[in-house]
């Protein structure tokens, strides 16, 4: 388990899960409110002439092929419901952990290195910077000791979450 790549990944998983459940309402709000995206239904236009259709097909009334043509879209649009929550179920889990294990183990100070260096993706001496403006003390913290502290932050982490990723086999 590489947890240093399993944190630079973390944003991008939450993002395509945040992107992902609120695609996830959208459909739930189309379901729920057919009018506003399933407008009036507008025949489709035929060329001018005399009217007729092939023998033997039957074609039912607007209304009928509208109620036929609604419900065969209700029921993609929930299919597609199935398949985004069914995609996210184990990238939605592993977020919930990570989240879990560095608000409940981490202090504000740990919680800023962890943020600005796997996050996003900061270089040391960058992190050395904004982690010394946040956290105005008498006494300079060099990016030495936050690499020391972080490998200690890590192992805690890696503590923490070595069970889910090994009982889930979560790529990562």
């Amino acid at each position: 388990m590489n947890i240093e790549k399993i944190l630079k990944e973390y944003k991008t998983k939450k993002a395509y899960v945040d992107t992902t459940l609120a695609r996830i309402e959208q459909y739930k709000y189309a379901i729920a409110h057919p009018e506003e995206w399933y407008k009036d239904y507008v025949p489709k236009s035929s060329p001018l002439g005399m009217p007729g259709r092939p023998k033997g097909s039957y074609v039912g009334s607007v209304s009928e092929e509208y109620m036929i043509d609604k419900e065969l879209n209700k029921h993609i649009i929930e299919e597609w419901i199935r398949e985004d929550q069914s995609r996210i179920f184990f990238k939605k889990l592993e977020i919930e952990q990570i989240d879990k294990a560095i608000n409940g183990c981490l202090n504000e100070q740990e919680k800023l290195v962890i943020k600005l260096k796997y996050l996003e993706g900061m270089y040391w001496k960058d992190v050395e910077f904004n982690y010394n403006s946040e956290f105005r003390q008498r006494n300079y913290v060099t990016y030495e000791t936050l690499k020391k502290n972080n490998r200690n932050i890590l192992k805690r982490l890696t503590d923490i979450l070595e069970p889910f990723y090994s009982q889930y086999r979560v790529s990562g």
